[in-house]
């Protein structure tokens, strides 16, 4: 190879390499005024790729889903084969998980063996989505505000649910009493 062609390539190497440090030093901007590329994309909220932000694991599968007209969400994951809820007298004894729309949970009995309640001392979402439900079974109910907690702020001891929230609780009927 002829000497002047190492020559060249060694000074156009050069070239390049301070065209580089140029670039980093003034925070990569394209000082040639032909536009700076479009900022990457960012992932989707919720999808794990940003670590600051956890993922939620994907919600339990529905065997069914049905909306009531008071815009309550009644969704069955587990029918049960024990007897049904049709009294709004009964105490259910239930394991639960209560979530914010976005995934948050703010209270959960899942890791005991079930709490009973008077079903007509819950909210009105619970006393809506519960009957017809059998034990042994799990549903989601997605509970609008004016059915949950209505105006009122609810301090939690993790979270605070904000005024008119929405929220969804998972519920596994372990007994009807």
């Amino acid at each position: 190879m002829p000497r002047s062609f190492g020559n060249t390539c060694r000074v156009i190497g050069f070239a390049l390499a301070a065209l580089l440090a140029l670039g980093c030093q003034s925070g990569g901007e394209n000082k040639t005024g032909g536009g700076s590329s479009p900022p990457a994309p960012m992932p989707p909220a919720g999808s794990g790729a940003d670590p600051a932000e956890p993922s939620q694991p994907p919600a339990p599968r529905s065997l069914n889903r049905v909306q009531m007209a008071s815009g309550l969400i009644v969704e069955d994951l587990v029918l049960g084969e024990g007897p049904a809820c049709t009294s709004p007298e009964a105490v259910v004894v239930v394991r639960f998980k209560g979530m914010l729309t976005d995934g948050r949970v703010f209270d959960s009995t899942m890791d005991r063996s079930g709490d009973g309640y008077p079903l007509k001392e819950l909210i009105r979402g619970w006393q809506e989505g519960i009957p017809g439900m059998r034990v042994g079974g799990t549903r989601r109910l997605t509970i609008p505000w004016r059915l949950a907690y209505g105006d009122r702020e609810i301090r939690m001891p993790t979270i605070t649910i904000p005024a008119q929230s929405d929220v969804v609780f998972e519920i596994n009927l372990v007994d009807l009493k």
